[in-house]
């Protein structure tokens, strides 16, 4: 996979590995379901064309699913699947175009969307369905759209927990005929809409430039450039870390520098895909403990060792994408060694971190040991600095701070990273700005579970050697 020669001086080229010319926005996808072929005949009704929406919606920068005439535990199991595999801090768009009437889910009163065998009284409620949104799967931004033939009041709707979504009582014919490339999706929402409630950020904007994945969640390729993105079934978005040789370590007169990190040549024979950010709660492999502090699903996950770590990335997404038939067999999911780590984190760059030398910058790119831990005045505290703050006590969501220069996120902080040998890399939200350098490692043993250790994945092709060494 990798060749390493030490050396005192070395100059190399970096041609190869220049950053993507933009840093692209959020990855989009949509689920819309059309009703119409009821078992009771006074629901059913004439099937809509949706296509002019669906054309546009691509253009738009979605991925989408459509579904006709579901039953109602068809109807459940899509959507909870869709919301289970959102794209990490992406944007998820539900389009329900069929009934939704009063009625009652498993005791839960509310509005409910009707599955073609649902009876009276019955169906999904949509309350449920926005929970499943909100708290599973890596979508940040959540929209729901209901076009229904039946009269829906405002006051019948009813959502108690805080949290960031839209839901809209939609004509699809009047956003059809409104919705152009120039649109701002939400404003464009609120003035074709019956009826809206919006949760969302106020600085929350839809305009049409959005990431791209290189291909489907089911069709894996490779990568050609370097910052390129593909997103797998799971929600995982990758960024594409091309063949090259760059510098590991740090040169000696480098501020905060340990023995450890000498300047060593390497050559990253293959690319590989690393994930865009921390594996988060809401994408864990797992069960998580009931200890860990990470509560949002956009927290990257805690208290997980390194054993865990590989076994899940092993057996929950090599074997299980192997089977599914999606994942060719010369690839391979792993936690990254530290050469691939280094080499993603610095993209191109020598500097001690992704973006330069200075630690004054730090709070534009990572959650580190700042102000905001010091005035909390735990006992992890006391070595935080007193004057850089990044606004976060604890873990942050990911992707809050600046990327790397390939698009990669939270390389300097949040979370300590596992990489397979059992070293931890890039610093957490309780570690000193010296300890986020792209070259600090530190290692731990690999039953050990913290709240500031977590782990990135890659995709990489299986090394033979590797394979020969365990025969």
């Amino acid at each position: 996979m990798f060749r390493i020669s030490h050396f005192l001086s070395v100059l190399i080229s970096f041609s190869c590995l220049l950053p993507a010319s933009t840093i692209l926005g959020e990855h989009r996808t949509a689920l819309i379901i059309q009703q119409n072929a009821y078992s009771d005949s006074a629901f059913r009704t004439q099937a809509k064309d949706h296509s002019v929406l669906v054309k546009k919606l691509k253009e738009f920068g979605f991925r989408i699913q459509i579904h006709s005439n579901l039953k109602e535990h068809e109807l459940r199991s899509q959507l909870e699947k869709f919301s289970e595999t959102t794209p990490t801090r992406g944007t998820a768009l539900v389009v329900y175009s069929g009934h939704a009437l009063e009625g009652s889910f498993k005791g839960e009163k509310g509005l409910c969307l009707l599955g073609i065998d649902s009876k009276k009284g019955r169906g999904y409620v949509v309350n449920h369905a926005l929970r499943n949104l909100i708290h599973k799967g890596g979508s940040r931004n959540n929209l729901f759209l209901i076009d229904s033939p039946s009269t829906l009041q405002k006051k019948n709707f009813e959502f108690k927990e805080p949290a960031e979504f839209m839901l809209a009582i939609q004509s699809l014919k009047q956003l059809e005929n409104q919705f152009t490339q120039q649109s701002e999706l939400r404003s464009l929402l609120k003035n074709t809409s019956r009826w809206y409630v919006d949760f969302l950020s106020p600085k929350t904007k839809f305009k049409s430039s959005s990431s791209r994945s290189i291909s489907s969640p089911a069709q894996f390729l490779r990568g050609s450039r370097a910052g390129e993105e593909w997103v797998n079934p799971q929600g995982i978005v990758f960024v594409w870390c091309p063949p090259g040789r760059y510098l590991k370590g740090s040169p000696e007169d480098e501020k905060g520098r340990y023995d450890d990190e000498k300047l060593t040549e390497v050559e990253i024979e293959q690319g590989f895909w690393i994930s865009k950010y921390e594996l988060t709660l809401g994408q864990t492999l797992r069960k998580t403990s009931s200890k860990t502090i990470a509560r949002h699903k956009l927290h990257p996950v805690t208290l997980i060792n390194l054993d865990d770590a590989r076994r899940m990335t092993q057996r929950t997404l090599t074997e299980k994408e192997r089977k599914a038939g999606r994942f060719p067999q010369g690839w391979e999911y792993a936690l990254p060694t530290e050469e691939q780590w280094e080499y993603a984190a610095r993209a191109g760059t020598k500097t001690a971190y992704s973006f330069g030398s200075s630690p004054r910058e730090l709070p534009e790119y990572g959650n580190f040991a700042d102000r905001s831990l010091y005035k909390t005045q735990s006992i992890i505290s006391q070595r935080a600095h007193r004057e850089l703050d990044d606004g976060y006590s604890q873990l942050a969501p990911v992707g809050e701070f600046k990327p790397n220069p390939w698009g990669i996120f939270d390389l300097h902080g949040n979370v300590a990273e596992w990489c397979i040998n059992g070293a931890t890399r890039g610093g957490s939200w309780v570690s000193t700005p010296a300890s986020c350098r792209s070259a600090h490692r530190i290692s731990f043993s690999s039953r050990n579970e913290q709240n500031f250790i977590g782990y990135r994945i890659v995709i990489q092709k299986v090394d033979p050697r590797a394979k020969k060494k365990k025969n």
